[in-house]
């Protein structure tokens, strides 16, 4: 599926996940990380977005932004698809929009993991949308390659504030209100926010693997080694023991001990994503392959 398409101009999934750098960050919504402790800035995506020749914004669901559906809108009209996490349902990861209808009420467009023929309509909803303006001149690729990897090698703080963050969640919501059916609620946000993780590591493996096509070389061999552990760290979440979650997760969370063992493997994630960070900034200085450093 083509993510953005606008005038012969089409840019895949994997593309944008990466150039934007949202397949490196930890995706959470806002709903449950404040905004200054998430490390998907708009400014860097709307950075990626210029590298593909597109004028765009990051729409979020703060106060001061527009409603969701004027911001849909107006890209809408301007022949532009519209990305937005969280449609049709909350969290429920990420769709392309193409079309309203203000009669019905609803928004309409594809979710990106079912089918490209279940075109359907729903209700407005979303935490993250990529709004188009216009066009300019895309960089060249190595260039916006080079400038994303960049950022992301220089980011690793703001991530690992977001990791910090989530394992110090874990007590914080339950010992709120434990026997409150809201708990669950929180306990489900944890599972988007772990199945959202293994998804956008899966992507950036796949962009790196382009990339290295692409920047050849010795960057190549770094970039490699790094999609490795971009593999290494979805396969850890897709398999995590025992389970983060299961219908019995609220009465789990209510022992210190599996609590604990919750944040162990968050820990872990934690590492794997800063080896990648780390190894990313390698790909771009180092004067030696990745098979003469330990990674």
């Amino acid at each position: 599926m083509a993510l953005l398409a606008h005038r012969e101009r089409v840019v895949g999934y994997d593309a944008i996940m990466g150039l934007c750098g949202m397949a490196f960050s930890l995706p959470v919504t806002e709903s449950f990380l404040p905004a200054d402790s998430e490390p998907l800035r708009c400014s860097d995506v709307s950075a990626g977005l210029e590298t593909l020749g597109l004028d765009a914004r990051l729409w979020t669901c703060s106060r001061d932004a527009p409603p969701l559906v004027e911001a849909v809108r107006a890209a809408i009209d301007a022949g532009f698809a519209v990305p937005v996490l969280g449609w049709p349902e909350g969290d429920s990861g990420w769709a392309i929009l193409g079309g309203y209808d203000l009669g019905r009420g609803v928004l309409c467009g594809w979710p990106q993991r079912v089918e490209l023929d279940s075109y359907l309509g729903a209700a407005p909803a979303g935490s993250l949308a990529v709004i188009c303006r216009g066009t300019r001149v895309p960089s060249p690729r190595p260039e916006a390659i080079e400038r994303t990897l960049a950022r992301v090698a220089a980011n690793s703080e703001a991530l690992g504030l977001a990791y910090e963050k989530w394992c110090t969640s874990i007590d914080e919501r339950w010992e709120r209100d434990p026997e409150h059916p809201e708990s669950l609620d929180r306990v489900l946000g944890h599972e988007r926010l772990t199945e959202g993780l293994a998804d956008s590591r899966a992507a950036a493996a796949r962009f790196l693997r382009r990339a290295a096509d692409v920047l050849g070389g010795l960057r190549a061999e770094w970039l490699l080694a790094v999609a490795e552990t971009c593999d290494e760290l979805s396969a850890a979440v897709e398999t995590r023991q025992p389970p983060l979650f299961s219908d019995k997760m609220p009465k789990a969370l209510a022992t210190a001990a599996w609590r604990s063992r919750w944040r162990e493997q968050i820990g872990h994630l934690w590492a794997l994503d800063l080896r990648i960070a780390a190894n990313i900034g390698r790909a771009l200085t180092s004067d030696l392959g990745p098979d003469e450093l330990i990674l």
